[in-house]
């Protein structure tokens, strides 16, 4: 029987879950189509954008061109502000929901925190378009960003929340692999690496008390992947010959959790410079959150502070 004794649940976070569980436990769990998932996402993101809304920030948009297919880049920095690091960032939601409005409240937070730019890319969403087409988005964003000659590798902190950590790591690979510019760093928030569904976090925080569904989260994972099951959709490490020093940070109270202390462990074995943070208390999609829980507000100066400063990270787990 799955624990659901929200006592771990840090307080303000537990306030959070009161307001939204009833929500959240009298929608369907996977019998929605994509479209229905993109407009509940909108509008359960919509009242914690409106309040991390930040004056003075600019934003800018263009369009890239993938093929038959073109999605949108967005710049948000500060009006007066002079930045020198910028974050890559690709957005969770499961690959088949999100969008760059459903994270400006992240990004406006982080910029609360920080004078650094913050570039986001409305890679393609599956079903309509399944792996790799986000990665391969992700991808040539990155490359339009880095093709300008105004920012260098060494400036770029490449970074993701749930789905759009996986779509990250994936990009790194991927640069790693053909031997590109070392990026400066990454960091990688509550992310789905692998498609498994048991486990203890799935056990003790799957159920939907807590936010994110293992049911869900299996349901994604069918929609993002082609029929193909031989397709290597969790990043090959084995195969880069280099790789950006990472910060893995999960939520304690979140069927994800198990995620990133593996993928933490293969990052390892590969000799990358690792830390991994567990965030004790905090659910998944914490970031969004950081109005009404000062833990979560704290985790993303913290990100924005480890983008501005590249602090150096030490080679171990911290748990």
């Amino acid at each position: 029987m799955e624990n659901k004794n929200l006592s771990c649940v840090d307080p303000d976070m537990r306030r959070v879950l009161e307001r939204y569980t009833a929500r959240w436990m009298s929608r369907p769990t996977v019998n929605l189509n994509a479209p229905q998932k993109r407009d509940l996402m909108y509008l359960d993101l919509s009242y914690w954008n409106d309040l991390d809304r930040l004056a003075g920030i600019t934003k800018s948009e263009h369009w890239a061109v993938n093929g038959a297919q073109a999605f949108r880049l967005a710049r948000y920095r500060r009006q007066d502000g002079k930045p020198q690091s910028v974050l890559y960032w690709l957005h969770g939601g499961g690959w088949i929901s999100g969008s760059i409005e459903t994270h400006e409240g992240i990004f406006h937070r982080l910029l609360r925190h920080a004078d650094i730019e913050i570039i986001a890319a409305n890679y393609a969403l599956a079903p309509e378009s399944p792996y790799p087409a986000a990665i391969d988005d992700a991808e040539l964003g990155l490359e339009e960003i880095l093709s300008t000659g105004d920012i260098r590798a060494s400036q770029v902190t490449i970074g993701g929340d749930s789905a759009g950590a996986q779509i990250a790591a994936s990009v790194a690979v991927r640069r790693a692999q053909s031997g590109a510019d070392l990026l400066r760093g990454q960091v990688l928030v509550y992310g789905a690496f692998y498609p498994a569904w048991e486990g203890p976090s799935h056990y003790l925080y799957g159920s939907g008390s807590y936010g994110l569904s293992s049911a869900a989260m299996q349901q994604s994972w069918r929609d993002y992947l082609p029929e193909d099951k031989s397709v290597h959709y969790v990043p090959d490490l084995k195969a880069a010959s280099s790789y950006p020093k990472t910060w893995l940070i999960s939520a304690q109270c979140d069927c994800l959790a198990q995620d990133s202390i593996k993928f933490a462990e293969d990052l390892l074995k590969q000799g990358v410079d690792i830390t991994h943070t567990v965030c004790n208390g905090l659910i998944h999609g914490f970031l969004h959150m950081g109005a009404a829980s000062s833990a979560a507000d704290r985790m993303v100066n913290s990100i924005a502070q480890y983008v501005l400063c590249n602090r150096k990270q030490k080679r171990t787990l911290e748990i």
